[in-house]
């Protein structure tokens, strides 16, 4: 599956931090909204969850989990994305989170929520914890010893379309 042009271009005034200082806030609120609002496929979907800078928080990303397009592949996806080893980790270590860990932490446990009840479309978006790279994202290692507690339904393959060339 390849994103058109449009799409393309949608994605990545959305997602690089120039167009923002280009206007202001307010304007690019709107505009950001209205750019939003013109998405309506999985793909593109799943594409911009990709490309989101988690260091902004999670809106955005939740904004996608919401979206009555949001795949299986991609739920999965952003969860991954989100190192859970790392927090069940602490939590088994008895460590405490700081307040934007904390955060991350709940955004987490809401996906293994949604997951678990079936909140997700299935079969559009192909999605592999074992990445093209030779990345596995719940490998357990030294590095990586909380993946072992991560949930098994969230360590799973979907079935469905490869984006090519998912890069904006």
């Amino acid at each position: 599956m390849k994103l058109t042009e449009s799409q393309r271009a949608r994605l990545q005034e959305l997602t690089y931090e120039s167009y923002v200082e280009e206007l202001p806030e307010a304007d690019w609120e709107s505009r950001r909204q209205a750019l939003l609002g013109e998405i309506s496929d999985p793909f593109e979907l799943h594409v911009f969850a990709m490309n989101v800078n988690w260091d902004g928080g999670t809106e955005d990303l939740e904004w996608v989990l919401n979206h009555e397009e949001c795949d299986l592949g991609t739920a999965l996806m952003i969860y991954a994305y989100g190192s859970p080893g790392y927090y069940y980790r602490k939590q088994e270590k008895g460590e405490q989170f700081h307040d934007y860990e904390t955060d991350a932490w709940k955004f987490l446990k809401s996906i293994e929520q949604k997951v678990s009840t079936g909140a997700f479309k299935q079969g559009k978006v192909a999605f592999d914890p074992r990445d093209p790279n030779g990345d596995d994202h719940y490998r357990v290692n030294s590095a990586n010893p909380g993946n072992r507690l991560v949930p098994e339904a969230m360590k799973k393959s979907t079935q469905g379309d490869t984006i090519e060339n998912p890069t904006i």
